[in-house]
């Protein structure tokens, strides 16, 4: 056998290789959907489909945070409603008692306002997935504690704010506490001091209810912030959103193969390796004959 037919040879078994390891990479490309399935195959596409999976895996976080604030802030919107209706129902009680037509049996109204005042304190009380959601960081801490035999009333509350992380270094508040909503203890205290004085038989004095007024009006002002932040979120969450359906668009068009195109290749490649495994087929009994000349 002579050294330019062990060339041919050599050169015929590398195309094989070759047409061989494409038709491999095709298969591969079909079965996975993939157009890069190892750095290798293109290191400059692969580190670009690395880096917008980071930034999906970062949106979809930010997505999480999102969903966990809109979820929060809508357990706060029901408390705080609920705070506000039982005011108005205090409200509608302190008219009925400072109406001068009346002779009002002060006992059973003081029983009425005992009442509105735990619903009161059930609402500032209000938990969301096992934790108080008006006590700042005190999350675990209940803000009221009211002992109704002695009349007194325990407070523990936190004005510290709580922050979701909604995007690269962009946090924002979601939480409200006592202070800013309910102004503090101070409607409580109003509350339990006009109660107090309708159970002596006393009609309350003129400067709780002017007081309770004063601090109805603001509380009802300050309800109006959780639906601003609530709206905030909400577009903030379409925002990301649309950011994520950008995103995997582009990691769509880096990384997703065209399974027609693909079709085609492999049998485009799959003809050439039948191809040469034919040619290789006479050329190689050809030398064996030659050589047993």
């Amino acid at each position: 056998m002579r050294i330019t037919e062990l060339t041919v040879i050599k050169n015929l078994i590398a195309n094989i290789n070759g047409a061989r390891e494409r038709v491999n990479q095709t298969q591969l490309k079909i079965a996975s959907g993939k157009e890069i399935n190892t750095v290798s195959d293109n290191p400059y596409i692969a580190n670009s489909i690395i880096n917008l999976k980071n930034l999906i895996s970062k949106n979809e976080q930010f997505q999480k945070n999102i969903d966990d604030a809109i979820d929060i802030l809508s357990a706060t919107s029901e408390a705080v409603d609920n705070f506000v209706n039982t005011l108005v129902d205090i409200k509608s009680l302190l008219v009925e008692v400072s109406n001068p037509a009346r002779q009002p049996d002060y006992e059973t109204y003081a029983n009425r306002l005992n009442e509105l005042f735990k619903q009161m304190l059930d609402a500032v009380n209000t938990k969301f997935k096992g934790k108080y959601i008006f006590n700042g960081t005190k999350t675990n801490v209940k803000p009221f504690e009211y002992n109704e035999r002695t009349g007194t009333l325990l407070v523990d509350l936190s004005n510290d704010a709580i922050n979701f992380e909604v995007n690269d270094g962009v946090y924002e508040k979601v939480n409200f506490t006592v202070d800013e909503l309910f102004g503090g203890r101070e409607i409580f205290d109003v509350v339990l001091g006009i109660k107090n004085s309708l159970k002596s038989g006393v009609k309350p004095d003129g400067s709780l209810i002017q007081r309770f007024n004063e601090l109805f009006d603001f509380i009802t002002s300050q309800a109006s912030d959780v639906g601003a932040l609530m709206n905030r979120f909400s577009l903030l969450q379409k925002q990301i959103e649309k950011q994520n359906v950008i995103l995997k668009e582009l990691l769509s068009i880096r990384q997703d193969t065209d399974m027609a195109q693909q079709a085609i290749n492999l049998q485009r490649d799959q003809l050439i390796l039948e191809s040469a495994y034919t040619i290789a087929g006479k050329i190689i009994q050809k030398s064996i004959i030659e050589y047993l000349r």
